[in-house]
């Protein structure tokens, strides 16, 4: 079991969490989502809360494999969505190319994209 599913598992036994509308409990048994943090920026913004480091072309190769490889140790088959965020996930096209290529068969949802200025 995967630690997603491990912390899903244990959400449904201790938690009675109410949706927003109080319609009910809400449905733990749904595929999670999946946030994927690209931290690699050319510039820092004044402004940025995120965890970020500057860009460097090599390291987001090694980036991209260990995601890749965390992703295959997890085996989690399918999310309900995939959000892609960062610093600048959108920087490097060919990362970004490389991450939505590796999971966009995981989703039939949304994969949406974070996009800021820098």
């Amino acid at each position: 079991m995967s630690l997603a599913e491990r912390v899903m598992e244990l959400s449904k036994r201790l938690f009675r969490i109410e949706d927003a509308d109080g319609a009910g409990p809400l449905n733990f048994d749904s595929s999670p989502g999946l946030y994927i943090h690209i931290p690699f920026c050319p510039d820092f913004c004044s402004f940025c809360p995120y965890n970020k480091t500057k860009y460097d072309a090599e390291l987001t190769v090694s980036y991209l494999n260990a995601l890749k490889r965390e992703s295959d140790l997890e085996r989690i088959e399918h999310f309900s969505s995939i959000y892609i965020g960062g610093g600048t996930p959108s920087y490097d096209l060919d990362l970004l190319r490389g991450v939505v290529s590796h999971f966009k068969e995981t989703t039939n949802g949304e994969i949406a994209l974070e996009i800021h200025p820098a």
